[in-house]
């Protein structure tokens, strides 16, 4: 079956609150992939002045808790709400305000054989999974894993997380409700909700879910260099040519993609970051 993919850019600010980068970023995505359907995705109190400054995009609501905080945001992401939405498309690609696109839709169709692709999320020197800012995700395949998604935890485990660096006074006092808690009803029965998975949802789905479930198609890692950036920018531009898109870049690394896109918003906005 053939790909068909949506961008979705969420927000949760005003239209006025979006800083001069924001508006390029949103610009220069709408010019990049003009030819693939677009939406945002936000609380319903924004849609009006979305709408107003940006008619020819579609406007999804969903509810205002998701966007309100980060934890609403991850929130949303593992909610099976989220992707039914969007069920008519093979893929859907998250493109936060702060991320940028170099590539075309074309390029963009190269990375739909992987059910997650992000930006490596490197910590400590180590991969710990893809990074959700800009990202392209399988549809069904994410709606599919948070249906049947177990997040089982051997006793043992929970109890040592409880019980570390704790005293038996304050065990005894406060902890044992927490561990029955969770070694019972929390461990078995909560899990629609996810609730287990304190990590973003990025790492949720690009660590946790891909332990898990063989069939899901997590990008490689010479794969997401060529799809997106985030950190260790010094490294990857000297080793590899642009990838389709970066996340953070006003964000994280004005300064070191300053040059960078000033130069492609010269020749194509006439504008510079100055």
């Amino acid at each position: 079956m053939e790909a068909k993919i949506i961008i979705v850019i969420p927000v949760y600010k005003q239209v006025a609150d979006l800083n001069e980068y924001e508006k390029r970023s949103i610009a220069n995505c709408l010019k990049k992939l003009a030819e693939l359907d677009c939406c945002f995705a936000g609380p319903v109190h924004l849609k009006t002045q979305y709408r107003a400054v940006y008619p020819q995009l579609a406007y999804q609501v969903f509810r205002a808790s998701f966007f309100k905080s980060v934890k609403g945001y991850n929130h949303l992401l593992k909610a099976p709400v989220f992707y039914k939405r969007f069920l008519i498309y093979s893929h859907l690609l998250i493109v936060q305000t702060d991320a940028w696109i170099f590539g075309c839709s074309e390029d963009l169709f190269k990375f739909t054989q992987w059910d997650f692709a992000g930006a490596p999320s490197i910590l400590n020197g180590k991969l710990r999974g893809y990074n959700g800012g800009l990202s392209l995700r399988n549809v069904s395949a994410c709606l599919h894993i948070l249906q049947e998604f177990r997040y089982f935890i051997p006793p043992r485990k929970i109890i040592k997380r409880h019980t570390e660096n704790q005293s038996l006074t304050s065990i005894l006092a406060k902890k044992w409700i927490s561990i029955l808690l969770d070694i019972t009803i929390r461990n078995n029965f909560m899990y629609p909700f996810n609730l287990f998975v304190h990590d973003n949802e990025d790492i949720f789905w690009s660590s946790f879910v891909a332990s898990r479930y063989q069939n899901f198609k997590v990008i490689s890692f010479g794969e997401s260099v060529k799809f997106a950036w985030e950190h260790d920018l010094e490294k990857y531009y000297h080793s590899y040519p642009l990838p389709f898109g970066i996340h953070g870049w006003w964000n994280y690394n004005l300064g070191f993609w300053k040059q960078t896109l000033d130069e492609e918003l010269k020749l194509e906005m006439g504008i510079n970051l100055d």
